[in-house]
């Protein structure tokens, strides 16, 4: 994810931020050419390369919310190449630590309350459906194309990919704690034929009731 514009800093008070921000830019791009080699998810050192990156860039941006999100983007692709638990479960603790630095980012000044954290979001999700996508077989993710979903208002496709991670050996319980706190989806609603009781219980047929 390349740096937001709302997010550009100036002054020498943010000099760190600001070397942060070119560093996870550089991650990025690390990440989206690993993501080349796809097709050899054996591969890890361009995945090696861009966690590097993605450490360096968190540590000199502590509270960017981009930066966060590149790393677990590298820690994502490295657990598919190494098929680790270790990077796995922190792949999915980065994507939930980028959105909450999301939510704590301040807003622009001509923008409203909550703002920040639904561009990034957007953003977020507009990338896992399009240079992302090859990358969502590995369970670290689908669990932050989930998150995502979930935060965006999107139960539906959150609920899809959660109920495939239950089973994860390493990332199941977590998958299963956001499943269980989605909201019911909506019973479907039954269909009474025309030659059965009406339900409203008048003992009539449904025909010459309430379905007339």
């Amino acid at each position: 994810m390349a740096r937001q514009q709302a997010t550009r800093r100036q002054g020498p008070a943010h000099r760190a931020t600001e070397k942060g921000s070119d560093i996870s830019d550089l991650c990025w791009q690390a990440c989206k050419a690993a993501l080349r080699t796809a097709s050899h998810p054996g591969i890890r050192e361009p995945w090696l390369h861009a966690v590097a990156l993605g450490r360096e860039a968190v540590s000199s941006s502590p509270d960017a919310p981009e930066p966060a999100f590149n790393l677990a983007v590298a820690l994502a692709g490295l657990a598919r190449a190494t098929q680790e638990a270790p990077a796995r479960d922190e792949a999915a603790m980065a994507f939930e630590a980028a959105l909450q630095r999301a939510e704590h980012e301040p807003e622009a000044a001509d923008e409203g309350a909550g703002q920040t954290r639904r561009r990034f979001l957007d953003e977020a999700l507009r990338l896992f459906k399009g240079e992302l996508a090859p990358l969502l077989d590995e369970p670290s993710a689908a669990y932050g194309f989930a998150y995502y979903a979930h935060a965006h208002g999107n139960t539906e496709a959150a609920r899809t990919r959660l109920a495939r991670l239950t089973a994860e050996p390493t990332l199941g319980a977590r998958a299963t704690h956001l499943l269980a706190g989605l909201p019911e989806p909506p019973a479907p609603r039954s269909v009474t034929g025309r030659n059965e009781p009406c339900p409203c219980g008048s003992g009539q047929k449904y025909k010459r009731c309430h379905g007339r």
